[in-house]
């Protein structure tokens, strides 16, 4: 158990949207509980699914070298997303496209949705890959904090599906991995996300406000301390005062961004030091 954060000297974050956003996440949160001179790496991509994760955890490792001194975390997404890295036509240059869940994103045609789609695949593939990934992150030097987003069954019951056998079979298969995690930061949240955070939109004319499902600072300040990360006074506070940034009046998009501009300009960076 991790009870000093104060003594790291790295601080690697790896995940969706949920890690690396245009407002304050947990990563940040943690962040703010370390010393000021700690370096600070924010791998998270929105829209990115367990596959981009996996690899940017092993991308970074032998690029940075994790050690004694550096604390990786990670928060696994929903399963039913897809991942892939795309080269442009001069072989040259490329960039991971994570166009996020495949029911909902725009980026593949419908035909090919149809030929990939399988919830028990998505399960198959990403329980997987995330046993794999926590094993390699438990025999690495650096200490790490491993988080849930979701339960195994998020898209079934997301979606109001009934459970398979054969889903129920995989789930049962894994069902060890669970021990490495605390309760997903969806179980926290009593099974239904935040809808407190509300902001106008250009991309959304039509509505007053855009409504923002992601967690809020605080919530992500209360899951952590739920899964005994020692958050200093100054991370919790942190957490509240953004919270409270963003409950502003008439409140825009681009105004969240310059307000959190720490935020947005920490994934820029990372974002070109990887693949």
């Amino acid at each position: 158990m991790i009870t000093d954060l104060t003594k790291y000297k790295r601080i690697f974050a790896f995940g969706c949207s949920f890690t690396g956003y245009i407002y304050p996440t947990w990563a940040d949160i943690i962040y703010k509980s370390m010393s000021p001179d700690v370096e600070f790496y924010n791998f998270a991509k929105s829209g990115g699914g367990n596959v981009f994760i996996a690899n940017r955890i092993t991308e970074a490792n032998r690029k940075f070298k994790f050690t004694e001194t550096d604390l990786v975390v990670v928060m696994w997404s929903t399963y039913a997303r897809i991942d892939f890295y795309k080269t442009d036509d001069s072989g040259n240059h490329g960039q991971w496209k994570t166009p996020g869940n495949i029911y909902t994103q725009d980026m593949l045609s419908k035909q090919a949705v149809k030929e990939l789609e399988d919830l028990n695949w998505f399960l198959l593939r990403d329980l997987s890959i995330i046993d794999v990934t926590t094993s390699y992150l438990n025999n690495l030097p650096c200490d790490t904090i491993k988080l849930m987003s979701t339960p195994f069954d998020y898209e079934q019951t997301h979606r109001e599906m009934k459970v398979e056998p054969i889903t129920e079979s995989i789930i049962n298969t894994y069902c060890g991995l669970k021990d490495e995690y605390p309760m997903s930061l969806f179980q926290f949240m009593n099974f239904k996300w935040s809808s407190a955070i509300k902001y106008k939109h250009p991309n959304h004319p039509e509505m007053e406000y855009f409504i923002d499902y992601h967690p809020t600072p605080v919530d992500y300040a209360n899951y952590l301390l739920k899964c005994n990360v020692p958050l200093s006074q100054k991370a919790i506070d942190y957490a509240h005062e953004s919270f409270s940034k963003l409950k502003t009046d008439g409140i825009w998009h681009s105004d969240v961004i310059k307000m959190f501009a720490e935020c947005d300009e920490r994934l820029s960076v990372a974002y070109k030091v990887l693949w």
